[in-house]
């Protein structure tokens, strides 16, 4: 089974999903990772993230065939460690930029598709349910307004004042949304969470309950035990 998380920027997606994927015992894919190791890989072979265009063949040669292996701490891509590179602001800069690419789209949905196939996921990012897994059985949608969601990253990030991070939310929402090739939208079918009105466990408790809406309905149905813990799916 596929559950896909998707959502604007600071919505509160990868804690949400990351925490799910736990509580149902599924393998969490945090593409956003995929994406800034791809940059690194990039970067690291001398192509500029700002020029345009792009030599679409030459990126192609570099991430074709590129294989992934994401654990909580290590995000190998090609057999390489690229985990303590991707926090830097090269790296998430730099992948914004090369994601609207769609050689480099291509690839890694090619990749995500591979991994999600291996065991039941929750993917999170910011085309999962509307381009990489449409028929996914149950997909989400985060959204909060920018003010509430550049609030919360002031608190992760006093460093940079709330005017920047308000600004980078804004820029980033921009650029997802009117890319050329798998533009951020809410997917058909997507169950729309406002996470301004639900703290982080109110979040996951409703995402919990339209999966166990979600798995009644399928046939044949996984099985699931809800136990104290949470929920222990069985597939």
């Amino acid at each position: 089974m596929i559950i896909t998380i998707d959502g604007t920027a600071g919505s509160g997606k990868s804690s949400a999903a990351k925490a799910l994927a736990k509580e149902l015992g599924f393998y969490f894919l945090p593409t956003g990772k995929m994406y800034r190791a791809a940059a690194v890989l990039l970067l690291d072979a001398g192509l500029d993230p700002h020029a345009k265009p792009h030599d679409g063949s030459h990126i192609a040669a570099l991430l074709k065939d590129s294989y992934f292996d994401i654990s909580p701490k290590v995000v190998l891509l090609n057999g390489l460690d690229y985990a303590t590179r991707l926090v830097s602001p090269a790296a998430t800069a730099a992948s914004s930029l090369f994601a609207e690419h769609k050689e480099v789209r291509k690839e890694l949905k090619r990749e995500q598709r591979r991994i999600a196939k291996l065991q039941p996921t929750v993917t999170e990012g910011r085309d999962q349910g509307a381009w990489v897994f449409p028929l996914a059985p149950l997909k989400f949608f985060f959204d909060a307004p920018l003010e509430i969601r550049a609030a919360r990253r002031h608190l992760q990030d006093p460093s940079r004042t709330l005017a920047e991070i308000e600004l980078d939310l804004k820029t980033r929402d921009e650029t997802d949304s009117q890319r050329e090739c798998d533009p951020l939208k809410e997917p058909e079918n997507a169950i729309h969470i406002d996470t301004s009105v639900y703290n982080e466990p109110q979040v996951l408790a409703e995402l919990l309950r339209h999966y166990e809406v979600c798995v009644s309905q399928l046939s044949p149905k996984p099985s699931f035990t809800v136990a104290s813990t949470g929920v222990t799916s069985g597939h």
